[in-house]
């Protein structure tokens, strides 16, 4: 003779399959080994792009012209971003303040993209000319 449920049966099973996954899963409270989230994945966002040239610029003169890329990405650090970026005819960009020299012969455009360990990024684009200072609130 086999053994049969019942739908009283069926509903006891049920429960007591409901408490043995809950109980197994109240392990201990010791947090886990390794690195902890701390936020939920916000993209940065470039907040300005500023560019100051050296004192003495004169055009048609090779200058070094400072880059400076102001970031906002509440839940990473500023020495977790990764800056990449170009200004043509310039230099590359790889950091929150670059140095790159212009020929100062003419405008100059530029991109930089700042990207947080989740992958998320932020891209702006800007440009000057010969010995001008100046900022771009992308």
């Amino acid at each position: 003779m086999r053994p049969r449920l019942d739908s009283g049966g069926l509903v006891s099973l049920a429960a007591l399959l409901f408490i043995a996954f809950t109980v197994s899963a109240c392990g201990d409270d010791d947090p886990a080994p390794g690195p902890v989230a701390t936020g939920n994945g916000q993209p940065p966002t470039i907040t300005r792009v500023a560019w100051t040239q050296d004192p003495g610029c004169t055009p048609g003169t090779p200058n070094g012209v400072t880059i400076v890329v102001s970031v906002n990405d509440p839940d990473t650090a500023p020495g977790n971003l990764a800056y990449s970026g170009l200004v043509t005819s310039c230099g590359t960009i790889s950091g929150a303040t670059t140095v790159v020299t212009c020929p100062q012969i003419g405008a100059y455009a530029g991109t930089v993209t700042v990207v947080d360990p989740e992958g998320n990024s932020d891209t702006a684009a800007f440009s000057f000319g010969p010995c001008a200072d100046g900022q771009v609130t992308p």
